[in-house]
């Protein structure tokens, strides 16, 4: 079962916030030409999303399409923003397979990312600017793709 969370980095009295949801368990990888995943859906989802109010609806409308879980109305609230060196303690930080990440503050966040090569090594980090509204995701800790 591929895992997900869904996330957004906001602006909270004068600093950079994360806010996430908790963890999803089955399917959140992005579609391929043979399997179907729900990464399609949260994208889509979070283009929508431009404060928090928005972001726990998306959270919420996409749990009851996919997951029905009964405790996803608890948002993680961190200002651990060190958590978006994705290549530096990525299991303490995330733990899922993907994360879906939405800039939805009014400046450019950099992301560290891996670099993996074609036999999935590690070989080194990639900075990566998320200006506003943009949206990245990522798996285990490697950029899959950015989108607005």
């Amino acid at each position: 079962m591929t895992r997900g969370q869904i996330a957004i980095i906001k602006k909270e009295y004068g600093k950079n916030t994360i806010l996430t949801s908790v963890e999803f368990n089955g399917d959140m990888y992005m579609p391929t030409k043979s399997w179907v995943g729900h990464g399609q859906q949260v994208i889509n989802a979070l283009r929508k999303v431009n404060d928090t109010a928005a972001y726990q609806l998306a959270v919420a409308r996409f749990n009851y399409n996919y997951h029905h879980y009964n405790d996803c109305d608890s948002l993680t609230h961190t200002e651990n923003i060190e958590a978006l060196d994705f290549t530096k303690d990525y299991f303490d930080n995330w733990f899922s397979d993907y994360i879906y990440i939405k800039n939805i503050t009014l400046e450019t966040v950099k992301l560290i990312t891996s670099i993996i090569d074609e036999e999935g090594r590690d070989i080194g980090k990639k900075e990566v600017d998320l200006a506003p509204n943009q949206i990245a995701v990522i798996c285990f800790g490697r950029l899959v793709k950015v989108t607005q």
